[in-house]
């Protein structure tokens, strides 16, 4: 019966301890008036935001933006105000974009978001996560459909990492880019992004440590 009880605490800790956060980044830090891309930390640097640090020297640069008065992905893709964007490489001329990193100095887990191609249908998306030493912990990739709408995914597997980055691709140009434009199309807007900050097998491990054990018979 004792094991029983202590089993349900644990069970109820790990929930506990297991809730998921969701950052749909209304609070970012972005300026609102649009006077040229709204640059958070410049091409490859790093920021510190919901107890992240983001972007990653010289690997990495992010920038969130409000939806549009476009008929683009922007504003299609995104929920509220503000969305995480992924921008474009200021050093190619193929229209590469730079990966989106986030940092944790603990352990957490990658449970899904909304993804939106920016301006492409059928944009690939390479999701990868490594743990503290820089070993992939879980890597796959996605096809978002048509630039209309948020693309929702869930993930298994993305447990127990410190970085994680997603970096967009290739597709073809929905009709969303105006003409003349210089930009490439395979920019990826994501929104309502989940997470833990702890895997649950973590949390699970750290109360069964915590509970009593009985003694061995001498």
């Amino acid at each position: 019966m004792k094991s029983l009880i202590w089993a349900g605490a644990a069970a109820m800790a790990c929930s506990t301890l297991a809730v998921a956060d969701m950052l749909d980044f209304e609070d970012a830090p972005t300026p609102i008036v649009w006077t040229g891309p709204p640059i958070i930390g410049a091409y490859g640097a790093t920021t510190n935001y919901a107890g992240f640090t983001w972007g990653g020297t010289p690997d990495g640069a992010y920038f969130f933006s409000g939806p549009f008065g476009l008929n683009t992905g922007y504003s299609y893709g995104t929920t509220g105000f503000r969305a995480l964007f992924s921008a474009d490489d200021p050093t190619t001329s193929t229209g590469s974009t730079l990966p989106i990193i986030m940092r944790r100095n603990s352990p957490w887990t990658f449970v899904g978001a909304d993804f939106t191609g920016a301006y492409n249908q059928d944009l690939m998306v390479d999701i990868t996560g490594y743990d503290a030493l820089g070993n992939i912990v879980n890597s796959t990739t996605i096809t978002l459909g048509l630039p209309i709408g948020p693309d929702v995914r869930t993930f298994a597997g993305f447990v127990n990492i410190a970085e994680l980055r997603i970096h967009s691709y290739g597709g073809t140009d929905y009709g969303h880019l105006p003409p003349g434009s210089v930009y490439f199309g395979t920019n990826l807007v994501i929104d309502n992004l989940i997470f833990t900050p702890a895997p649950a097998g973590l949390a699970l491990l750290g109360v069964m440590g915590a509970l009593p054990r009985r003694r061995r018979p001498a």
